[in-house]
């Protein structure tokens, strides 16, 4: 959706791409007569939780603590639910919502190569501790969720949180990474707020010189990456009886292998 001469990542880019496109997609299927229509939001459309408290559940309110600069991504993925909701209690759209948290897998070509191209580049350092929870849940598992809140009568008008394989930390997690890539283990430690400070000053720079390559840092995957916050997924094992059906470690190795050319037996190009 970048057009010539934009910047990436502007307010009207996801005015267009998400919520106008979001709309118009919810709109076409209830005039075809759809039986569910299933939106694949993002723990995101909870905005910033505080950190520290309970596992954030699907009743918890929309939009928290927005940042006042640059926050595009995330007031996208509320307004799109917001817009979505709207038009299902108007048309009685059979609705239903899942929110992953940070995805990762084969063909995603956009954080998960990143990922690896640090890793072989240097290394990732930990922001913060280290020892924080981290959401982070494999794309095969969000489909394998996507498919069930289709499929489960009792689903429409509801909203899942599918946003991990189990507890981990931010440490482990990149360990494991590290590990599948043949590379050490994850030693440097960065303190959050001056990656924070840097990251802000980076998207600042590059917006005020119009740059088109992101920058090397977001305060999104500081956030991300560096948070105290988790995420309930009662509601989707309890009543859609999803749970992992892979562990961490075998889906990032699954992953990393296909990045680097040794596919999966089990994973095929499209």
């Amino acid at each position: 959706l970048r057009r010539k001469g934009r910047r990436l990542g502007e307010l009207d880019e996801f005015q267009v791409g998400c919520l106008d496109a979001t709309v118009q997609l919810a709109r076409a299927a209830q005039t075809a007569g759809v039986q569910r229509f299933v939106h694949v939001s993002s723990t995101s459309a909870y905005g910033h939780p505080g950190e520290g408290a309970p596992p954030v559940t699907e009743d918890a309110p929309l939009g928290q603590n927005l940042w006042w600069a640059w926050d595009y991504y995330t007031r996208s993925k509320v307004e799109c639910e917001r817009l979505l909701w709207d038009l299902a209690a108007k048309t009685g759209l059979p609705l239903t919502v899942i929110r992953p948290s940070w995805l990762y897998g084969e063909r995603d070509r956009t954080t998960t190569s990143r990922l690896l191209g640090r890793i072989h580049g240097g290394g990732i350092p930990l922001i913060g501790r280290g020892d924080n929870p981290l959401s982070s849940i494999y794309a095969g598992e969000v489909a394998r969720a996507a498919i069930l809140a289709a499929d489960h009568q009792g689903a429409a008008g509801q909203a899942y949180n599918v946003t991990d394989l189990g507890p981990i930390t931010q440490r482990d997690f990149f360990d494991l990474w590290a590990k599948a890539a043949g590379r050490n283990p994850v030693h440097r430690r960065i303190p959050y707020r001056v990656v924070y400070s840097v990251a802000f000053a980076l998207e600042a720079w590059g917006r005020l010189f119009r740059q088109e390559k992101p920058p090397t840092i977001t305060r999104y995957a500081t956030w991300l990456m560096g948070r105290d916050t988790t995420y309930s997924t009662a509601k989707i094992r309890e009543t859609l009886g999803w749970s992992p059906s892979i562990t961490y470690e075998e889906s990032i190795e699954r992953t990393v292998r296909w990045f680097e050319g040794g596919r999966s037996p089990t994973t095929h190009d499209p």
